[in-house]
């Protein structure tokens, strides 16, 4: 996988700006909140290609990240439209404990994941055994189109960030994305899963990567099913 990256990174032009590279794209169809993947072209115009369901991202040594975010803008190409509903909140449940990449599966782990928005006066932390655990509201803004990111922080049992930190691994969550306080009910996405690299390898990571996406989507994305696979690498990891 991450050959097949570095050979669609190396036809990105010097000019696009990979602004949202890895930032999970939303959109309502049918009635459905759905995710995807977030294209950009040279003149960093954004748009929402729906299909995929695992996001990456990269832990410092401090076990913080900023990314990935959440993206709403036009659905299909940059000319399309903007589908998700203005004045809304951009809700999340937990869906069960952190889990830790095994080399060839996932398994138990005593960490956990807390995240916050607004410098942490909102905050949400992965449940220690299985359980849900209903999150914060992200707003939309006033037009629907919006660019916002939680912070996510590893931590030991306890849930709270500044203590001694887990083993470097490759830590997984899921959790399910809804929208409320529309005028129409909304269904809830189907569920994502984020895989969060903390201190080990790129090829771990990507093997962790590939074995969710084989394991636990219970369907293919369509991005997979178009053979985009290297392109997805690319825009789901950040530089």
């Amino acid at each position: 996988m991450k050959r097949l990256a570095l050979a669609a990174l190396a036809l990105v032009p010097a000019s696009m700006a990979l602004a949202h590279e890895g930032d999970v794209g939303l959109a309502v169809v049918g009635g459905q909140l759905r995710t995807g993947i977030v294209e950009v072209d040279a003149s960093n115009n954004e748009w929402v290609v729906l299909g995929e369901r695992v996001f990456a991202g990269e832990l410092d040594a401090a076990g913080f990240a900023a990314d990935p975010g959440f993206f709403s803008g036009p659905l299909g190409s940059a000319s399309g439209s903007v589908t998700v509903p203005a004045g809304a909140q951009l809700g999340f449940t937990l869906n069960g404990p952190l889990q830790v990449w095994t080399g060839t599966g996932v398994g138990s782990t005593s960490a956990r994941m807390r995240l916050e928005f607004a410098g942490g006066a909102l905050s949400a932390v992965t449940p220690i055994s299985a359980g849900n655990v209903s999150g914060f509201g992200l707003p939309t803004g006033t037009t629907g189109a919006f660019d916002e990111h939680w912070d996510f922080f590893l931590t030991g049992p306890s849930g709270a960030t500044g203590g001694t930190l887990p083993i470097a691994g490759v830590y997984i969550f899921e959790t399910t994305l809804s929208l409320t306080g529309t005028s129409s009910t909304i269904a809830n996405a189907e569920p994502i899963w984020f895989v969060l690299n903390f201190g080990t390898s790129e090829a771990a990571h990507d093997e962790a990567i590939e074995w969710v996406e084989a394991n636990l989507v219970p369907t293919p994305g369509v991005a997979g099913l178009l053979g985009l696979g290297g392109v997805v690498a690319l825009r789901r990891r950040r530089a």
